[in-house]
Protein backbone atom coordinates (compact mmCIF):
# COMPACT_ATOMS: atom_id res chain seq x y z
CA UNK A 1 0.00 0.00 0.00
CA UNK A 2 1.51 3.31 -1.09
CA UNK A 3 1.02 6.63 0.58
CA UNK A 4 0.36 9.87 -1.26
CA UNK A 5 0.38 13.46 -0.03
CA UNK A 6 -2.97 15.16 0.40
CA UNK A 7 -2.95 18.26 -1.85
CA UNK A 8 -4.88 20.21 0.78
CA UNK A 9 -3.04 19.49 4.05
CA UNK A 10 0.07 17.53 2.90
CA UNK A 11 -0.70 14.60 5.24
CA UNK A 12 0.28 11.08 4.14
CA UNK A 13 -2.85 9.26 2.97
CA UNK A 14 -3.42 5.79 1.51
CA UNK A 15 -3.66 5.79 -2.27
CA UNK A 16 -6.95 3.89 -1.93
CA UNK A 17 -8.65 6.44 0.35
CA UNK A 18 -11.65 8.29 -1.03
CA UNK A 19 -11.09 11.25 1.34
CA UNK A 20 -8.26 12.58 3.45
CA UNK A 21 -8.86 11.41 7.04
CA UNK A 22 -7.28 14.60 8.39
CA UNK A 23 -9.01 17.37 6.41
CA UNK A 24 -11.69 15.51 4.42
CA UNK A 25 -10.32 16.51 1.01
CA UNK A 26 -12.03 14.28 -1.63
CA UNK A 27 -9.75 12.34 -3.97
CA UNK A 28 -11.13 11.82 -7.46
CA UNK A 29 -10.43 8.65 -9.33
CA UNK A 30 -9.83 8.80 -13.08
CA UNK A 31 -13.16 8.76 -14.85
CA UNK A 32 -12.24 6.42 -17.67
CA UNK A 33 -9.90 5.40 -20.46
CA UNK A 34 -10.53 8.49 -22.58
CA UNK A 35 -8.76 10.82 -20.14
CA UNK A 36 -5.55 12.21 -21.55
CA UNK A 37 -5.96 10.61 -24.98
CA UNK A 38 -7.21 11.64 -28.38
CA UNK A 39 -10.73 10.66 -29.30
CA UNK A 40 -10.97 10.22 -33.04
CA UNK A 41 -14.58 11.35 -33.17
CA UNK A 42 -13.43 14.81 -32.02
CA UNK A 43 -11.40 15.33 -35.19
CA UNK A 44 -13.38 17.26 -37.78
CA UNK A 45 -11.84 16.61 -41.19
CA UNK A 46 -13.80 17.41 -44.32
CA UNK A 47 -13.99 15.32 -47.47
CA UNK A 48 -11.38 17.40 -49.33
CA UNK A 49 -8.92 17.00 -46.46
CA UNK A 50 -9.37 13.21 -46.54
CA UNK A 51 -8.81 13.24 -50.31
CA UNK A 52 -5.52 15.10 -49.85
CA UNK A 53 -4.41 12.71 -47.09
CA UNK A 54 -5.17 9.65 -49.25
CA UNK A 55 -3.47 11.23 -52.28
CA UNK A 56 -0.32 11.90 -50.26
CA UNK A 57 -0.34 8.36 -48.89
CA UNK A 58 -0.66 6.98 -52.41
CA UNK A 59 2.17 9.15 -53.69
CA UNK A 60 4.34 8.08 -50.77
CA UNK A 61 3.75 4.41 -51.64
CA UNK A 62 4.51 4.89 -55.36
CA UNK A 63 8.35 4.81 -55.10
CA UNK A 64 8.11 1.61 -53.05
CA UNK A 65 6.13 -0.05 -55.85
CA UNK A 66 8.68 1.05 -58.46
CA UNK A 67 11.56 -0.30 -56.39
CA UNK A 68 9.74 -3.61 -55.89
CA UNK A 69 9.12 -4.01 -59.65
CA UNK A 70 12.73 -3.15 -60.52
CA UNK A 71 14.02 -5.53 -57.87
CA UNK A 72 11.79 -8.29 -59.25
CA UNK A 73 13.16 -7.85 -62.77
CA UNK A 74 16.80 -7.66 -61.61
CA UNK A 75 16.44 -10.81 -59.54
CA UNK A 76 14.62 -12.60 -62.36
CA UNK A 77 17.38 -11.76 -64.86
CA UNK A 78 20.11 -12.70 -62.35
CA UNK A 79 18.37 -15.99 -61.58
CA UNK A 80 17.99 -16.81 -65.25
CA UNK A 81 21.68 -16.02 -65.89
CA UNK A 82 22.75 -18.27 -63.02
CA UNK A 83 20.72 -21.18 -64.35
CA UNK A 84 22.31 -20.74 -67.77
CA UNK A 85 19.41 -19.39 -69.73
CA UNK A 86 21.23 -16.33 -71.06
CA UNK A 87 24.18 -16.88 -73.42
CA UNK A 88 24.40 -20.55 -72.58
Amino acid sequence: MALIDCPECATDVSEHAERCPHCGYPFEEPSGPDEGGVVLTDIDIGFNDWAVILLKAGLAAFPVAIIAVLLYFVLTIAGTALVGGIGG
